[in-house]
Formats: structure tokens, sequence, C-alpha cells
């Protein structure tokens, strides 16, 4: 994914080596990354989520957590999908 500069904060404008036109449609490459990292299956989902529910109870059993953090993870494990 490029990021659109304006030409006018270029030193080259238009002709500098980082200018390309403004994307407005995402490109192929961009939708093959993205279907890599973002699940699209229920069951893909779900691994996702007992991950997170477990790395989160591990954090909880670390001694000498403070007790906000303690709250504050409990609140995402919590406000997780079953």
């Amino acid at each position: 994914m490029k990021y659109y500069l304006e030409p006018l904060i270029l030193r080259k404008g238009e002709a500098s080596r980082c200018y390309s036109p403004e994307a407005t449609s995402i490109s192929l490459l961009d939708r093959k990354g993205a279907a890599k990292l973002y699940p699209r299956t229920s069951k893909e989902i779900q691994k996702i989520v007992d991950e997170r529910k477990r790395v989160l109870s591990a954090v909880l059993q670390a001694e000498g957590l403070p007790a906000n953090l303690k709250q504050r993870y409990k609140a995402q494990i919590e406000s997780l999908p079953k």
C-alpha cells in the first residue's frame, strides 16, 4: 500500500521518485495481504478469540500485576464472544 503525498510538499513535485498518483481503490496485492491477515470463517475467528482469552488469562496470573490492570484484563476477557 502506498500513501499519497501532495506534490506540493515534495522537492521535485510530481517528478520526485517517491511521488505516485492518489490511489482510490484497493490493489490486488492489498487484497491478498488483507486475506492473509484477517480471518474469514467462524472457525478462524473463534481460534483467535480463544487464543486471546488464553493469553489474557495467563497475564492475569502474573505476580505483582497491579489491581487496575487485573480489572482491565478481566473486562477484556468478559467482553470477548463466548
